[in-house]
């Protein structure tokens, strides 16, 4: 399980079960992640790149307040099939990329503030 900061609770993403652990007052209650997300949307906010990164290896958008847009996101690119080169299949490794102002994909590279913010949070 990994741990994301949020401001009114704890919880913990449960890659396995793809459920979200809610430890509110001493009590745990397991919350399935599409409903974790209608029902504390507005919590899971201020997680540094690391937190942030998990959520986003596990299929969410993440963005920073920073960026102030509401285009501006990271996803994780997978390849659905091999692409055809002359040479052959070839197929290509999961990369995270971000949605442009223009609407396009490019590739991501976290800058070195990127890294050491603490204002990223979960647009899924």
């Amino acid at each position: 399980m990994n741990f994301i900061r949020v401001e009114k609770v704890d919880a913990y993403f449960d890659s396995e079960t793809n459920e979200f652990l809610i430890l509110d007052d001493k009590k745990e209650t397991r919350v399935e992640k599409d409903n974790f997300h209608r029902e504390y949307k507005s919590i899971v906010d201020n997680m540094t790149f690391s937190e942030a990164l998990h959520l986003l290896k596990s299929g969410h958008n993440i963005t920073r307040k920073r960026w102030d847009n509401d285009h501006l996101y990271l996803v994780v690119m997978h390849s659905p099939r091999p692409i055809e080169f002359l040479d052959g299949l070839m197929a290509h490794d999961s990369y995270i990329a971000i949605r442009t102002k223009q609407n396009t994909l490019s590739p991501y590279q976290p800058s070195n503030d990127d890294l050491m913010a603490d204002d990223w949070v979960i647009i899924t």
